[in-house]
């Protein structure tokens, strides 16, 4: 019986290297020397939209409610981008990237059922 080095698990002496020694030593998702641009491209994205939601949900011109022409064109639009950001960024392995996406989206819909 063998000594690993690397582990200290003992292997028979006709096994040429240890079991650790084929397991992949790649980086987990998100540790990754990329810059996380879709993960950026989501968070701006996020908080573009819940500006422009919270602005023209209180913002009310006399006589005329303009907000849903504005609002849910906005909302839908800025969805569109954050899924696909968020997506691309879950494809490329970027940390938190589909999970902002997804928690903006949460906010959007939170805010715009709470300023109705």
């Amino acid at each position: 019986m063998k000594t690993c080095e690397t582990c200290g698990r003992f292997r028979p002496d006709s096994q040429g290297d240890c079991d650790c020694a084929s397991i992949d030593r790649t980086l987990p998702p998100g540790t990754g020397d990329r810059f996380p641009i879709f993960t950026l491209i989501s968070l701006f994205t996020a908080i573009g939209v819940e500006v422009a939601i919270l602005f023209l949900k209180t913002y009310q011109p006399r006589g005329f409610d303009f907000s849903p022409l504005l609002v849910y064109p906005l909302a839908t639009a800025g969805g569109a981008a954050s899924i696909y950001s968020g997506w691309f960024a879950h494809l490329r392995g970027e940390a938190w990237g589909g999970k902002i996406a997804v928690l903006a989206i949460a906010v959007w819909v939170a805010s715009l059922c709470a300023l109705r």
